[in-house]
């Protein structure tokens, strides 16, 4: 019996964590959250996505964990936390994890803003900092070697146009190209087209540009059964001007989706802007680019549950708009409510040729937390 390509929506708070895996077990991590397992008096129960991912992940050769690819949206710490314990980090030969609990990043891909070091206005976690340094480590080895492609677990992907490539060629996937490889291998009924972050805008200024936020990375996955392709859109933390600029930038065929994970924990920030009265006012064009849902499309909310408070994100507001776009309301799930607020589980969706079915039931696995967690171009632009 075939198995179907597979995507799970971990339960994070307002945190994000996603793995992909294909028919062919090709595993795929976007973000991590992670948190740590705390004693004292304000804990409280949370899903345990680590073992729950460890039960999706292949072991290699020396029955050690592995992930074909990591994809980090961008640095901020709850799309990065708890890399630094629970994956290793270094070159891949000199592994050095005797319990063998230590996940391999065979291939790893982060927009350039690795190369950046940590500011007064940008601070970086620990968690980061560690990713940063990984990154360079493999793109220098990558250089230093003559260009050539490193073994899995030394390797890497830079997302993006850097001013000084120099060297990092053919390990750079620009902004507007699409591929359909995955740890240096090309998979089958499956492209990734990679729709940002854009570069700066005309009138973008470089404060605007340089916020962690606008670093996302936004990927168009699709996955195709026999006749259907099943299209996923991830956003990151993009927040509304980016959105203005993804509405005038692409065709709509490359914003469309059978599965969005909405942008930012599914703040307004992404949807619009506040007036003078502090009140969020809709953006047309960001409205639009996140509205091009297939028909029985499934809206994810990568966040805590969804209140109708001011402790925010998520905005209830947001998700009203969200499910205004859905066919039904069940077709709008967040993570920390499903199946239920006190039993917490993935949300798992399975990819077929009749579109994205969601499937039921998932293994319950639950321990403590502080309430204080740890920390080529391809298709058209313009219309």
């Amino acid at each position: 019996m075939n198995k179907n390509s597979k995507i799970i929506f971990y339960p994070v708070d307002n945190g994000n964590m996603i793995l992909l895996k294909l028919e062919d077990n090709t595993t795929i991590l976007v973000d991590i959250n992670i948190r740590k397992k705390v004693s004292d008096k304000n804990e409280k129960d949370f899903y345990d996505v680590i073992s729950h991912l460890k039960e999706n992940l292949e072991k290699d050769n020396d029955d050690r964990y592995f992930v074909d690819a990591f994809i980090l949206t961008h640095l901020d710490y709850d799309h990065i936390a708890g890399l630094e314990d629970n994956f290793y980090l270094g070159d891949i030969d000199k592994y050095n994890d005797e319990n063998k609990e230590k996940i391999i990043i065979k291939e790893t891909w982060s927009s350039e803003r690795f190369w950046k070091r940590e500011t007064d206005s940008i601070t970086l976690s620990d968690d980061a900092k560690a990713y940063n340094k990984e990154m360079r480590r493999r793109a220098n080895l990558h250089k230093d070697d003559g260009e050539r492609i490193q073994k899995e677990g030394n390797r890497a992907i830079i997302i993006g146009d850097d001013e000084d490539d120099e060297g990092y060629n053919n390990i750079i996937h620009k902004v507007g190209q699409s591929t359909s490889k995955v740890n240096n291998q090309t998979k089958s009924n499956f492209k990734i087209n990679i729709l940002g972050p854009l570069e700066q805008q005309e009138n973008e200024s470089k404060k605007d540009f340089e916020e962690k936020n606008r670093a996302s990375v936004i990927l168009q996955i699709e996955i195709t059964v026999g006749q259907y392709t099943n299209k996923i859109l991830l956003t990151g933390d993009a927040e509304v001007d980016v959105w203005e600029y993804m509405q005038k930038e692409y065709d709509s065929s490359f914003l469309e989706y059978d599965v969005l994970c909405v942008p930012h924990h599914c703040s307004m920030g992404s949807l619009g802007r506040k007036n003078s009265e502090g009140k969020y006012e809709i953006s047309d064009y960001a409205l639009e680019a996140l509205s091009q849902a297939k028909e029985g499309a499934i809206i994810v909310s990568s966040s805590k549950e969804i209140l109708n408070d001011d402790n925010n994100p998520p905005h209830y507001d947001a998700k009203k708009e969200y499910l205004k776009i859905v066919d039904s309301k069940d077709d709008f799930i967040c993570t920390e409510e499903h199946p239920n607020t006190k039993n917490v589980e993935p949300i798992i969706i399975e990819f077929t040729s009749g579109g994205p079915q969601k499937r039921l039931g998932a293994s319950k696995n639950k321990i403590a937390i502080a309430r204080e967690s740890s920390s080529k171009s391809i298709y058209p632009h313009g219309k």
